[in-house]
């Protein structure tokens, strides 16, 4: 999830995470969730009951034409 500038700390990221985390619970019994966070959303997953693993550093590079 992805919020605006304009609109964070209004609890609009919980609010979206909250309710795929309860569809998940719902269809996805005996499954095992991976997720990546940003270190901002990392307090929330680690509430919710995820363990914290390796960390992991996104790169990109533009192809020249």
């Amino acid at each position: 999830a992805w919020v605006h500038e304009d609109y964070r700390r209004q609890g609009i990221y919980r609010k979206l995470w909250d309710i795929r985390w309860a569809y998940v619970i719902e269809h996805f019994k005996n499954f095992t969730v991976y997720a990546w966070c940003k270190p901002m959303s990392l307090p929330l997953l680690l509430e919710k009951g995820f363990k914290e693993g390796d960390t992991c550093v996104y790169v990109e590079k533009k192809i020249a034409e």
